[in-house]
């Protein structure tokens, strides 16, 4: 995230809290010339302890951001996480179960993707599995996925949900 939008993020969370740039620089423990400062985008000026006391006033966390080579630096994250999937696919595979990585679905216009989809057709279940390498918070993992992302019950109160070649996850009508 570049700079000015961050201060206008803060401008806006200001002004949603309906709080002058004075009221929030006591709230945050600085002056209102730092907080027109970060507004107008010149966070340079500033240590990255006095941007997250400002933030924290509105209740926003500044994280900053990182950029290196384009892309290559979200792969660079995503090496332990490939580790640790493919690892554990892998296992799951040994152990007799169908193994498919990284399915996407689209329920309705709610779309992700799941880490591991693996059945076991001999027993009728189906598993499905999220890796979190790193949890920034609980709450990456605390809301529940909707019925219809991970299978629909059937009339007979069964579950059913059918993985296709696309590895694209569709739901029974």
């Amino acid at each position: 995230m570049d700079d000015v939008r961050s201060g206008r993020l803060l401008r806006a969370l200001r002004r949603r809290l309906r709080l002058r740039q004075a009221d929030l620089a006591i709230k945050a423990g600085v002056s209102q010339s730092l907080i027109s400062l970060v507004e107008r985008g010149h966070l340079d000026r500033l240590s990255l302890r006095t941007l997250r006391a400002i933030f924290g006033a509105v209740d926003a966390r500044y994280e900053g951001g990182v950029t290196w080579r384009g892309g290559a630096i979200d792969r660079l994250l995503d090496e332990g996480h490939a580790a640790v999937q493919g690892a554990f696919a892998g296992l799951l595979g040994d152990l007799g179960w169908d193994v498919l990585i990284e399915v996407t679905f689209n329920d309705f216009g709610d779309r992700g993707s799941i880490d591991i989809l693996a059945a076991r057709r001999d027993l009728d279940v189906v598993l499905v599995v999220e890796i979190k390498t790193e949890l920034a918070g609980i709450d990456a993992t605390s809301t529940p996925r909707r019925q219809a992302t991970t299978g629909r019950e059937d009339h007979d109160g069964s579950a059913r949900l059918e993985a296709h070649d696309n590895r694209t996850v569709a739901r029974d009508s």
